[in-house]
């Protein structure tokens, strides 16, 4: 779990945020987490996104509703 955090919050220039992170990898699958972060980075706008953080999670909380 922690590694996976820590993967997110590189991959997603958010160190700051860490505990967001970390959080989401105990209450969420790491298939989950994983498939979200491919899907934001494959974005064309995810180069030009300040909050790269943010859009992650309206993307995931965005897909848990759904499902």
């Amino acid at each position: 779990e922690q590694l996976l955090a820590w993967d997110l919050a590189k991959e997603l220039q958010d160190k700051k945020n860490f505990g967001l992170y970390a959080k989401l990898a105990k209450t969420y699958p790491e298939g989950l987490l994983r498939e979200v972060l491919a899907i934001v980075k494959q974005s064309p706008k995810f180069d030009y996104i300040d909050k790269k953080g943010a859009y992650y999670t309206r993307v995931l909380f965005n897909r848990i509703k759904e499902a």
